[in-house]
Protein backbone atom coordinates (compact mmCIF):
# COMPACT_ATOMS: atom_id res chain seq x y z
CA UNK A 1 0.00 0.00 0.00
CA UNK A 2 2.86 2.36 0.86
CA UNK A 3 4.46 1.59 -2.50
CA UNK A 4 1.30 2.66 -4.36
CA UNK A 5 1.27 5.98 -2.45
CA UNK A 6 4.95 6.49 -3.22
CA UNK A 7 4.47 5.71 -6.91
CA UNK A 8 1.52 8.12 -7.08
CA UNK A 9 3.60 10.83 -5.34
CA UNK A 10 6.50 10.24 -7.76
CA UNK A 11 4.20 10.52 -10.77
CA UNK A 12 2.68 13.75 -9.45
CA UNK A 13 6.12 15.15 -8.69
CA UNK A 14 7.42 14.33 -12.16
CA UNK A 15 4.32 15.89 -13.73
CA UNK A 16 4.73 19.01 -11.59
CA UNK A 17 8.38 19.30 -12.65
CA UNK A 18 7.40 18.97 -16.29
CA UNK A 19 4.82 21.75 -15.88
CA UNK A 20 7.31 23.88 -13.98
CA UNK A 21 9.90 23.42 -16.71
CA UNK A 22 7.34 24.49 -19.33
CA UNK A 23 6.52 27.59 -17.28
CA UNK A 24 10.23 28.41 -17.05
CA UNK A 25 10.59 28.03 -20.81
CA UNK A 26 7.58 30.28 -21.53
CA UNK A 27 8.96 32.95 -19.18
CA UNK A 28 12.47 32.67 -20.64
CA UNK A 29 13.94 31.13 -17.50
CA UNK A 30 16.08 28.04 -17.11
CA UNK A 31 16.06 25.42 -14.37
CA UNK A 32 19.67 24.41 -13.66
CA UNK A 33 19.36 20.65 -13.24
CA UNK A 34 22.97 20.29 -12.05
CA UNK A 35 22.20 22.49 -9.02
CA UNK A 36 18.78 20.99 -8.39
CA UNK A 37 18.34 18.22 -5.84
CA UNK A 38 15.53 16.64 -3.90
CA UNK A 39 15.32 15.93 -0.21
CA UNK A 40 12.78 13.59 1.34
CA UNK A 41 11.92 14.46 4.93
CA UNK A 42 11.38 11.39 7.08
CA UNK A 43 11.85 10.11 10.62
CA UNK A 44 15.11 8.34 11.42
CA UNK A 45 13.32 5.02 11.91
CA UNK A 46 11.78 4.93 8.42
CA UNK A 47 13.54 2.75 5.87
CA UNK A 48 15.11 4.53 2.91
CA UNK A 49 13.19 4.17 -0.36
CA UNK A 50 15.03 5.83 -3.24
CA UNK A 51 13.24 8.50 -5.25
CA UNK A 52 13.53 8.57 -9.04
CA UNK A 53 12.51 12.06 -10.04
CA UNK A 54 13.22 13.16 -13.60
CA UNK A 55 13.40 16.50 -15.32
CA UNK A 56 14.17 16.58 -19.06
CA UNK A 57 15.30 12.94 -18.95
CA UNK A 58 17.82 13.74 -16.19
CA UNK A 59 17.57 12.18 -12.76
CA UNK A 60 17.46 14.75 -9.98
CA UNK A 61 19.84 13.73 -7.22
CA UNK A 62 18.36 12.78 -3.87
CA UNK A 63 20.39 14.17 -0.98
CA UNK A 64 20.30 13.79 2.79
CA UNK A 65 21.15 17.43 3.47
CA UNK A 66 21.20 20.61 1.45
CA UNK A 67 21.63 24.33 1.77
CA UNK A 68 18.60 26.46 0.93
CA UNK A 69 18.66 30.24 1.28
CA UNK A 70 21.61 30.02 3.66
CA UNK A 71 20.06 27.42 5.94
CA UNK A 72 21.45 23.90 6.13
CA UNK A 73 18.56 21.45 6.11
CA UNK A 74 18.81 17.73 6.87
CA UNK A 75 16.29 15.07 5.84
CA UNK A 76 15.47 14.30 9.49
CA UNK A 77 14.78 18.02 10.13
CA UNK A 78 17.79 17.98 12.41
CA UNK A 79 19.36 21.44 12.62
CA UNK A 80 22.74 20.22 13.89
CA UNK A 81 24.40 20.99 10.52
CA UNK A 82 22.97 24.51 10.44
CA UNK A 83 24.01 25.27 14.01
CA UNK A 84 27.46 23.83 13.26
CA UNK A 85 27.77 26.15 10.27
CA UNK A 86 26.83 29.38 12.04
CA UNK A 87 28.71 28.74 15.30
CA UNK A 88 32.12 29.64 13.79
CA UNK A 89 30.67 32.83 12.26
CA UNK A 90 29.29 33.91 15.61
CA UNK A 91 32.44 32.94 17.45
CA UNK A 92 34.48 35.09 15.06
CA UNK A 93 32.06 37.98 15.60
CA UNK A 94 32.39 37.58 19.38
CA UNK A 95 36.18 37.66 19.09
CA UNK A 96 36.00 40.79 16.93
CA UNK A 97 33.69 42.56 19.37
CA UNK A 98 35.97 41.62 22.27
CA UNK A 99 38.92 43.19 20.41
CA UNK A 100 36.95 46.31 19.44
CA UNK A 101 35.56 46.99 22.92
CA UNK A 102 38.52 49.23 23.85
CA UNK A 103 38.67 51.18 20.59
CA UNK A 104 35.01 51.91 19.72
CA UNK A 105 32.31 53.70 21.62
CA UNK A 106 29.25 51.71 22.78
CA UNK A 107 27.02 52.94 19.95
CA UNK A 108 29.38 51.60 17.29
CA UNK A 109 29.80 48.34 19.20
CA UNK A 110 26.05 47.97 19.26
CA UNK A 111 25.96 48.47 15.48
CA UNK A 112 28.69 45.83 15.06
CA UNK A 113 26.68 43.44 17.26
CA UNK A 114 23.50 43.90 15.24
CA UNK A 115 25.31 43.68 11.91
CA UNK A 116 27.46 40.61 12.55
CA UNK A 117 25.83 38.71 15.38
CA UNK A 118 22.17 39.50 15.88
CA UNK A 119 21.36 39.19 12.16
CA UNK A 120 22.85 35.68 12.05
CA UNK A 121 20.84 34.68 15.13
CA UNK A 122 17.58 36.01 13.75
CA UNK A 123 17.83 34.61 10.22
CA UNK A 124 15.62 31.53 10.02
CA UNK A 125 15.12 31.27 13.77
CA UNK A 126 11.46 30.43 13.17
CA UNK A 127 12.68 27.13 11.67
CA UNK A 128 15.65 26.14 13.84
CA UNK A 129 14.82 28.04 17.05
CA UNK A 130 13.42 25.04 18.91
CA UNK A 131 16.22 22.69 17.88
CA UNK A 132 17.95 20.63 20.54
CA UNK A 133 21.29 22.04 19.37
CA UNK A 134 20.41 25.69 19.87
CA UNK A 135 21.79 25.88 23.42
CA UNK A 136 25.32 26.31 22.00
CA UNK A 137 24.20 29.37 20.07
CA UNK A 138 22.47 30.94 23.03
CA UNK A 139 25.57 30.42 25.19
CA UNK A 140 27.56 32.29 22.57
CA UNK A 141 24.96 35.05 22.41
CA UNK A 142 25.15 35.45 26.18
CA UNK A 143 28.94 35.68 25.96
CA UNK A 144 28.69 38.46 23.38
CA UNK A 145 26.12 40.38 25.44
CA UNK A 146 28.33 40.07 28.53
CA UNK A 147 31.33 41.39 26.59
CA UNK A 148 29.29 44.33 25.26
CA UNK A 149 27.95 45.12 28.72
CA UNK A 150 31.28 44.78 30.49
CA UNK A 151 29.92 42.38 33.11
CA UNK A 152 31.65 39.28 34.47
CA UNK A 153 31.55 35.86 32.86
CA UNK A 154 29.25 34.42 35.52
CA UNK A 155 26.86 37.38 35.75
CA UNK A 156 23.26 36.80 34.80
CA UNK A 157 22.46 38.36 31.47
CA UNK A 158 18.69 37.85 31.45
CA UNK A 159 17.99 41.54 31.97
CA UNK A 160 20.70 42.44 29.42
CA UNK A 161 19.12 40.25 26.73
CA UNK A 162 15.70 41.81 27.34
CA UNK A 163 17.00 45.34 26.81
Amino acid sequence: MLDSYLMCALQKTNLALTNLNQWFYINQLVLNITKTNVIKFKPKTTAHVPLDIYCKDNVIEEVKSTEFLGMHIKNHMNWKNHVGQILPKLSTACFSIRNLIHSLNPDFLCMVYFAYTHSVFQYGIIFWGNSTHVHQLFKLQKRVVRVLSGVGLRSSCRSLLES
